[in-house]
């Protein structure tokens, strides 16, 4: 008898798990990230990152037809083609007086500036 009651209080326990899971997983978060997560992450437009090249580029303007995703949080800038392809990676840097704080010497290049060269395959 006592085994009985044991397996039924394990399975009613077992049940209940799967469905507290089973509703949690149902009420994810599906897609993309809420607009207003989307808004501390992306709403900086100023601010710099360093190209491959070694230059600093702003990234409200990083040229070669890219885009800038930016999380300040993190320091972290991505540099995306339009349909959304990672081509580079770079520390987010506010100000051109905290890339010299960093010890690196760049100069600004605006947008204009080609990434690469036609060396490089660019």
């Amino acid at each position: 008898m006592r085994d009985t009651v044991a397996s039924a209080t394990r399975k009613s326990v077992l049940s209940h798990l799967a469905r507290t899971l089973l509703a949690a997983w149902r009420a994810r978060p599906r897609g993309r990230a809420p607009p207003y997560l989307l808004e501390q992450v992306m709403s900086e437009s100023e601010g710099f990152f360093i190209d491959w090249d070694g230059n600093a580029r702003s990234v409200s303007d990083p040229g070669g037809g890219y885009l800038c995703e930016t999380d300040m949080v993190a320091k972290y800038v991505a540099i995306t083609t339009k349909t959304g392809a990672l081509v580079h990676e770079g520390t987010y840097y506010k100000t051109i007086d905290a890339i010299a704080k960093a010890g690196i010497k760049a100069s600004l290049v605006p947008g204009s500036h080609p990434w690469g060269t036609k060396q490089d395959g660019f």
